[in-house]
């Protein structure tokens, strides 16, 4: 990764009894990773100090007037936490998965689903758990055919009859009732 752009590198603080946190972006992602933490690793406690002044101009007219006044000790924290997180804080991985997430997002259209329980698209006697692999692609699993979990929640799917199949494969579209 050392010839390739990195990853955005940044620390934050949330007051315990505040809803708005702060955050200072350090580096943005768009050097090589080992020149970027040269950078960083020469002033750590430089850029831990301007998030402490971060938090100290804080005050009732900023972030749309949603803001307060912090006091010393809240600096003290925030100066701790940016410490800590530049220490401790492994951003490649969670910039991996921040970038892992988009494509879900990408992929499914929306938030992937973590398990979806339904009947199955190719056999709607089947109940199946499905839960998506690490590319985010569909792994269907049988439920025992004496466990119903659907039964009492959802109607089996009757193609042609009271459901169609959901056009993306993954399951059934119910057709409305006509009441």
């Amino acid at each position: 990764m050392s010839k390739a752009a990195g990853y955005p590198v940044y620390v934050e603080w949330w007051p315990d009894d505040w809803p708005h946190g702060h955050q200072l972006l350090i580096a943005d992602g768009s050097m090589p990773e080992n020149e970027m933490w040269a950078i960083i690793a020469a002033d750590m406690e430089g850029y831990a100090a301007e998030f402490a002044e971060v938090i100290l101009v804080c005050n009732p007219t900023k972030h749309g007037g949603r803001g307060r006044t912090h006091t010393h000790k809240d600096a003290q924290k925030a100066f701790t936490a940016a410490m800590q997180q530049l220490l401790t804080r492994d951003y490649r991985a969670e910039w991996a998965d921040q970038l892992r997430k988009e494509a879900m997002f990408k992929k499914w259209g929306g938030h992937m689903p973590a398990a979806v329980i339904s009947y199955h698209p190719e056999n709607p006697k089947q109940e199946t758990l499905m839960v998506p692999d690490k590319q985010g692609n569909p792994v269907w699993y049988n439920i025992g055919k004496k466990r119903h979990v659907l039964k009492d929640i959802l109607d089996r799917p009757r193609e042609g009859k009271n459901a169609v199949k959901h056009p993306t494969g993954l399951g059934w579209m119910r057709k409305p009732k006509n009441t």
